[in-house]
């Protein structure tokens, strides 16, 4: 018991389960929750079988595995409370699993501060997990929104009923299944991310946005989608204005940059491409989509308009404030 000597475990359930690769699978990481120095235990895999047991720190604390291994003859398959496979090709990069529980550590935790400390970390974790769930969103393109979660299987038809003349009349199903999760995290966008959320490094504005947007489109939200986006679009020109101006200030400039606090997005996109910073995606038909969108007789876009709309966010957020990439 020496090893984990005034040391405070704590098994934290995720809100989300998190994607990651086998790599990162058993890893301890370091990253700060709250005021201390905390380390992340990640579970790990049994054997072959792609289902995840608890991590190694436990072993010596819970004599009975916290999975089922397959024995009750009531269930078909495996499961685990620390997650589920994603995908389980024939090479180890297409294997991903989705991580649903990890152990925080924190040590030189007396016994008299114990209780204290477990409250701060209920106030705390979820918390953290909030922001490295946005990082990991923005980063890597996993859906982790816990409002709002994504219906990964439809069933169209379930539940119909059909007479036709009083007689029944069979309703066809058809399955939808939505394989997207994003990038998997490997060891080293792992460790990136606990590092980002430690330091207590924030997104940038423009890509939480963008991250709202991704995910109103792939719930049919077209319209919330076109008008997160264009926000996110009208933060990033507004970033390049203000870097040209800083490359080359004067007092007529500095007075046009007061000015433009009052442009219309057409406007500032108008300078700007003329300055020839901008993607070939970012056209003035956007400015005219969004427009219509917000003003006008309040558009309700299509689908294909706010992919485009998307689409050119992303580039343009590129240009104007790019992201360091996990290493």
């Amino acid at each position: 018991m020496a090893s984990i000597q005034n040391q405070l475990l704590v098994r934290y359930p995720l809100p989300a389960g998190i994607g990651v690769a086998l790599d990162v699978l058993g890893h301890v990481s370091a990253t700060r929750i709250g005021d201390r120095t905390a380390h992340i235990h990640l579970p790990r895999l049994r054997g072959v079988d792609p289902i995840l047991i608890q991590p190694a720190v436990l072993d010596s604390l819970i004599e009975e595995p916290c999975y089922v291994d397959g024995t009750d003859p009531e269930r078909d398959t495996p499961e685990s409370p620390w997650g589920w496979p994603l995908s389980w090709g024939i090479a180890d990069e297409q294997k991903s699993l989705s991580v649903s529980q990890v152990v925080v550590a924190l040590e030189k935790v007396v016994p008299a501060e114990a209780a204290d400390v477990l409250a701060v970390c209920r106030e705390e974790l979820p918390q953290w997990f909030s922001k490295l769930k946005d990082w990991c969103e923005i980063l890597m393109r996993q859906d982790l929104d816990v409002v709002a979660p994504r219906n990964r299987v439809r069933v169209e038809g379930a539940g119909w009923a059909c007479w036709h003349d009083g007689d029944p009349v069979q309703v066809s199903y058809r399955v939808t299944v939505d394989f997207d999760y994003g990038k998997p995290l490997y060891r080293t966008h792992w460790n990136h991310l606990l590092t980002l959320v430690g330091d207590g490094i924030q997104p940038p504005t423009e890509y939480l946005l963008l991250r709202d947007a991704r995910s109103a489109q792939v719930r049919g939200q077209f319209r919330r989608a076109v008008l997160d986006a264009a926000t996110a679009m009208e933060i990033a020109l507004r970033r390049l204005l203000d870097e040209e101006y800083q490359r080359s200030p004067s007092r007529l400039a500095h007075e046009l940059i007061r000015s433009s606090e009052r442009w219309s997005m057409g406007t500032l996109w108008k300078v700007v491409a003329g300055l020839g910073t901008l993607p070939t995606s970012m056209k003035e038909n956007l400015i005219g989509l969004r427009n219509a969108v917000v003003h006008k007789n309040a558009k309700m876009p299509h689908g294909t308009e706010s992919k485009e709309m998307l689409a050119a966010a992303s580039d343009l957020l590129a240009i104007a404030s790019p992201l360091d990439s996990p290493p």
